[in-house]
């Protein structure tokens, strides 16, 4: 049987973020950010972090993103904030930068536009996208609003909805407080 280096590459990262971001993106997570990978992993699906500017909410996310995105196939993970400064001068920003910190090979297999990150070989099965959450209902991807019946229950069928919310600890009321 020839090497193949992908079917290595999923087999050590698919059940493990931190060694991801450890061995692929070269970088030592804090504790918490293991944690929510972990958490991330095991299949939490509401996870909220509450801190301060400037820890790291998006690095995490990011990290978390990419991973899930090289390890799956198909997904379809969609990023959302309040505000589209918040979204684009952030958090997507955010990623873009840890897109430029995957090794060369792994960066040649992503096609990174404006309001997405696109696996080149398969662009609509395999991709990260950034949508306002005053359009997309505040996480809720309006997918099943472009496709037929037909492919609408058979995304239903696929589709787990997780929530990740994060925000910074300066408020006690608002949208990200009320969602647990």
């Amino acid at each position: 049987m020839a090497h193949n280096p992908f079917i290595q590459f999923i087999t050590l990262y698919r059940n493990d973020p931190v060694l991801f971001v450890k061995e692929v993106l070269g970088v030592e997570p804090d504790d918490w950010q293991q944690d929510f990978l972990t958490a991330v992993a095991s299949g939490e699906r509401k996870i909220s972090i509450r801190s301060g500017h400037g820890v790291g909410k998006s690095t995490t996310a990011s990290w978390a993103m990419l991973w899930f995105l090289l390890t799956r196939y198909p997904v379809k993970v969609v990023v959302t904030a309040p505000t589209s400064a918040q979204l684009y001068d952030a958090l997507f920003a955010e990623l873009k930068r840890w897109v430029k910190e995957l090794p060369q090979p792994i960066q040649d297999l992503l096609d990174v536009k404006q309001e997405r990150i696109e696996l080149k070989a398969s662009a609509t099965e395999a991709f990260i996208s950034a949508r306002t959450s005053r359009a997309e209902q505040y996480g809720r991807i309006s997918y099943e609003e472009s496709v037929g019946e037909e492919d609408r229950r058979a995304w239903r069928d696929r589709v787990r909805y997780r929530t990740y919310l994060s925000g910074n600890d300066n408020r006690t009321l608002g949208r990200v407080h009320r969602v647990f």
